[in-house]
């Protein structure tokens, strides 16, 4: 049985950014982003809003559809594993 995340408030899942003018900041760049509203609780690919973190700043009250890579849009971070300390 394959287990998918469903987005909840506090969450942290990366957002693709939109782009800066002039592309100081590249189109489709990961942002660390902080889930603070889910529109459709307990569905896997709902829409939600977040609290982005920039470069320069952060950007609060962005609604985003879920769509991994997309720029405008969220995603889940890549897992990383564990490692092994002694």
């Amino acid at each position: 049985m394959n287990r998918i995340p469903v987005p909840s408030v506090g969450r942290v899942v990366f957002y693709y950014a939109l782009g800066s003018v002039g592309g100081k900041f590249p189109q489709g760049e990961p942002r660390a982003a902080i889930i603070t509203v889910v529109e459709t609780e307990g569905t896997p690919e709902s829409a939600v809003t977040l609290t982005i973190f920039n470069p320069t700043g952060f950007y609060v009250g962005c609604r985003a559809e879920y769509g991994p890579e997309k720029a405008g849009c969220w995603g889940w971070p890549p897992r990383v594993p564990d490692i092994e300390v002694f």
